[in-house]
């Protein structure tokens, strides 16, 4: 849970409140905002497992679930602002329609309750929301806005990253098994705005190669990941203190330190983690 600020200039930490201290960070409005929206996300809370809790670093969503934590605003930022823009092409998506003037997809903003859907894979309970489904089940939509430096590495053919493929098929197989549909058939299309749009399409996958899948070319697979975060989620007690809670995510293996160390140097925990100086204080990347 957030409890503070990290200003990436100075290393200093501020209070929630005391956004006029990171007035040449960031907007105080967007830093209001980015807590509110963390707060009302009931489903990235708690005890509940999504589709994407497996393709990350265990260790950093439970601390994130579990400890109060300063963090760095930009990070969080950059974490956030794909679902600021999710917004709005979901209003975009709800509003195309067919031949006979009737809607084409269900989206996130508009049809909530037809794209939120729970199952089990890996013999793990969790959950997925997906950003537009054809109302016929042909197809589904997912949108990813990452950096214009982030063009380099999209497949010139269209074919999507192998992360965003198993995004969209762990979202298939519990639409499949939620609705009884024959989702055997379905198209996925990863959209990727980075610096411009690309259209990326995801080859149909089992929940075996997914599981066996090791995010950001580390060397934790997605089925192991999903089996950890259920582990400790089964040790968190309710009302467990900082020391128990401590305890729990000391025995989850840092998974970040061997992410994305192929992508301009560095790794996920001091590129992109804006819950990192938390992880240090309770014995983690030592970076």
């Amino acid at each position: 849970m957030i409890i503070g600020w990290i200003n990436p200039h100075n290393g200093r930490k501020y209070s929630l409140e005391d956004v006029d201290s990171l007035r040449g960070v960031m907007p105080s409005g967007v830093l209001n905002s980015m807590v509110f929206k963390e707060q009302q996300d009931t489903r990235h809370s708690g005890k509940n497992i999504t589709i994407t809790s497996g393709l990350g670093c265990p260790r950093k969503l439970l601390i994130q679930r579990m400890l109060p934590s300063a963090v760095n605003p930009v990070k969080l930022w950059a974490m956030q602002r794909g679902t600021w823009l999710h917004e709005q092409v979901g209003h975009a998506m709800g509003a195309v329609v067919d031949g006979d003037g009737q809607p084409v997809w269900w989206s996130e903003e508009l049809n909530p309750e037809q794209c939120v859907y729970e199952g089990e894979l890996f013999g793990v309970k969790m959950s997925c929301k997906v950003d537009a489904l054809r109302r016929d089940y042909g197809e589904l939509w997912d949108f990813k806005f990452r950096s214009e430096r982030a063009a380099r590495y999209i497949d010139v053919d269209g074919v999507a990253d192998r992360r965003d493929a198993c995004q969209l098929n762990m979202a298939r197989l519990l639409i499949g098994g939620a609705t009884g549909k024959d989702t055997s058939r379905m198209s996925l299309v990863a959209w990727v705005d980075s610096g411009g749009w690309y259209r990326t399409e995801a080859p149909l996958m089992s929940e075996e190669e997914i599981g066996r899948y090791c995010p950001g070319g580390g060397s934790t697979s997605v089925r192991t990941i999903f089996e950890t975060l259920n582990w400790a989620m089964n040790k968190w007690e309710d009302g467990a203190g900082e020391d128990e809670c401590k305890g729990v995510i000391n025995s989850v293996k840092l998974v970040g330190l061997d992410m994305y160390k192929d992508k301009g140097g560095g790794n996920a925990c001091t590129k992109y983690c804006e819950y990192k100086e938390t992880c240090d204080r309770v014995g983690g990347t030592g970076l």
